[in-house]
């Protein structure tokens, strides 16, 4: 149920705006990145120091980079 509640106020605002994320340099995607991260610390109970790249495996998230990529080519023909 929290992992359902995290996709529904938090990666889907993301995904809204995919479009516009496109192309943004690093340092404006690494943001997105950290707040990524902190819902998959928050979801697999870690602890705030732990590294969240691995986390993301398991709960089937792609890094925000790829997600953005992936989206939009899922939308143009």
């Amino acid at each position: 149920m929290l992992e359902t509640l995290v996709n529904a106020f938090i990666t889907s605002r993301v995904d809204w705006f995919n479009s516009l994320f496109f192309g943004l340099p690093n340092t404006t995607v690494s943001k997105i990145q950290t707040v990524y991260n902190a819902c998959a610390k928050f979801l697999t109970g870690e602890k705030r120091f732990d590294s969240a790249t691995e986390k993301l495996k398991p709960i089937h998230w792609l890094p925000v980079k790829y997600r953005i990529k992936y989206k939009i080519l899922i939308i143009a023909p």
